[in-house]
């Protein structure tokens, strides 16, 4: 159970875009999918923008064995 996680935090984020994706921007949530390791399938999630630039994603199911810098 300790390798299992469903929430992550970054650091402000860079946008290749120069900024967060509109949706992102005007509702502070998005539906999304995410990929913590090349091979490993998406997996649905929620970002969260906060207000000092940084995100949170929130897993729809636990993911195992994610670490820092993936």
């Amino acid at each position: 159970p300790a390798l299992y996680r469903d929430l992550l935090r970054t650091g402000r984020v860079h946008w290749i875009a120069g900024e967060p994706p509109p949706q992102l921007a005007r509702d502070k949530m998005m539906d999304c999918h995410f990929r913590f390791q090349h091979q490993m399938a998406l997996v649905p999630c929620v970002l969260t923008l906060n207000q000092d630039g940084s995100v949170w994603v929130t897993l729809v199911k636990p993911a195992r064995a994610i670490a820092p810098g993936q």
